[in-house]
């Protein structure tokens, strides 16, 4: 614990303020910029970083770079190129809710497995391993970035920044910036962190059990709803098949029947005359169709007469006339067909 004491009372004390690190955009003018600098302990590694400030934080992501002691030859890996600028997939999708706590956590895990210097070129580490003031330099010249931001280029003069304090510096750099002191763990701690590392891996476990146990049970009601789907579906392709045979069977009969048709059809046509089907096959059939034809004419001419009367076209003395003489027709032709229709029934039917 002295240690850390030690370690705050030299962050917290004041620090002298000369003014921003100036940046040169590739793009664009230098820009007058806050940096943050000091180490990050990376396993058996305290590597030299810096972190850039754009004016737009947080709504724009900072700039990180690996600064390592002089004679030490950075590695270029998957997130850090050859200038030691780095790259990583949360810079280029940055949000206003990020920090650059988030991205110093995520960094020391990615330097920890794969440091960005070559085996055999020292442990890098700044001459001290308390925080330096910002602006006390300014970042060399670098190859052309990659991703959607601009990198530092050389330094330039520019005036002091204003409206920061020692204290806001103070805090920015405690913020984000590990304490380089003794950081080992205690011996009487290894078995309660065993432990604790136990019960959350049992947690863990079970939990994936619990998950597989379900999903385990989903997948084999689902394989049980598929097999009865399949029954069901060769159940109804074989009636499917059953009933095309059958309708095939009754297609073919109906071809037959229509052919057998059409032959007697062929064999029975001929010229028909279409008087004969009109005409009485007898005397009495001939006699009656001919009182029935002079009645229904007697009633028409009546009528006209009647029509022609009311119309004025004849006199009351010629309508009563024909209409007496038509009328006595009449009825003597309807006195005939009742005596025919009494005398032959079978034609009357």
């Amino acid at each position: 614990m002295a240690s850390y004491h030690s370690w705050l009372q030299q962050v917290v004390t004041p620090v002298s303020f000369s003014g921003g690190s100036v940046i040169d955009m590739q793009l664009g003018p230098s820009q007058l910029l806050i940096c943050l600098f000091g180490t990050l302990q990376c396993g058996v590694h305290n590597i030299p970083i810096e972190v850039w400030l754009p004016k737009a934080y947080p709504r724009e992501a900072p700039y990180l770079f690996i600064r390592p002691s002089p004679g030490i030859a950075i590695r270029a890996t998957q997130h850090i190129d050859p200038s030691g600028r780095v790259f990583h997939p949360m810079l280029n999708m940055w949000r206003p809710e990020s920090s650059v706590a988030e991205i110093l956590r995520i960094l020391v895990s990615l330097l920890a497995v794969d440091p960005p210097f070559h085996p055999g070129t020292g442990r890098p580490v700044y001459a001290s391993q308390t925080m330096g003031p910002m602006g006390s330099y300014a970042p060399p010249a670098v190859a052309s970035p990659r991703g959607n931001y601009a990198s530092p280029g050389a330094a330039s003069s520019a005036s002091p920044m204003s409206g920061y304090t020692p204290s806001v510096v103070a805090n920015s750099t405690r913020d984000f910036i590990s304490p380089q002191g003794p950081q080992s763990i205690l011996p009487d701690d290894l078995p309660r962190l065993r432990k604790m590392l136990q019960e959350k891996l049992n947690r863990r476990f079970n939990a994936l059990q619990k998950e597989a146990a379900l999903e385990s049970d989903r997948i084999l009601a689902e394989n049980t709803q598929l097999s009865e789907g399949e029954k069901r579906l060769a159940g109804g392709l074989a009636k499917i098949l059953e009933e095309t045979a059958r309708m095939e069977e009754e297609i073919d009969l109906v071809r037959s029947q229509k052919e057998r048709i059409r032959q007697l059809v062929n064999t029975e046509q001929s010229e028909v005359d279409y008087d004969t089907l009109v005409m009485p096959h007898g005397p009495i059939s001939k006699q009656i169709m001919d009182v029935v034809a002079m009645d229904l004419a007697t009633q028409d001419l009546i009528y006209t007469i009647s029509k022609a009367f009311n119309e004025g076209n004849i006199t009351l003395t010629v309508y009563l006339r024909h209409v007496r003489d038509l009328a006595r027709e009449q009825f003597l032709q309807k006195a005939l067909l009742a005596k025919i229709r009494r005398e032959f029934p079978l034609i009357n039917n």
